[in-house]
């Protein structure tokens, strides 16, 4: 089947629309006080993280850096955040789970408390 030049640019141009969007959602984060005070408390290890999470739009791997630095592990984390990182390593029925049984069932996945393996 061919697709007519119209429909590809339409694609190209929904495509770069939401890259767009996720940015502006990245740029927003990176502009909060939690993010400053999230850097300055990181030591060089987590810096490099944190750079090569801002070569791609997502705020989900930002957000979760600058929980990771400001209040520790995956405990700590609320419960959205939580169901996002559900989300991210397809676990079912996270939108009706506890924190509780999130949280076994991420570290299950293996999602570590240091949120190291947070992709």
């Amino acid at each position: 089947m061919l697709i007519s030049p119209k429909y590809k640019a339409a694609e190209i141009q929904s495509r770069h629309h939401c890259l767009t969007l996720d940015f502006r959602g990245q740029d927003r984060l990176i502009r909060s006080d939690s993010f400053v005070e999230a850097w300055n408390r990181a030591n060089e290890k987590e810096r490099r993280k944190l750079l090569n999470i801002c070569n791609t739009p997502n705020s989900m791997k930002l957000k979760a850096w600058i929980l990771k630095i400001m209040v520790g592990g995956l405990e700590q984390f609320p419960i959205n955040i939580l169901r996002q990182l559900a989300s991210f390593h397809c676990i079912k029925n996270y939108s009706r789970m506890t924190k509780t049984n999130l949280l076994i069932a991420l570290k299950e996945k293996g999602v570590k408390d240091d949120s190291r393996n947070i992709k």
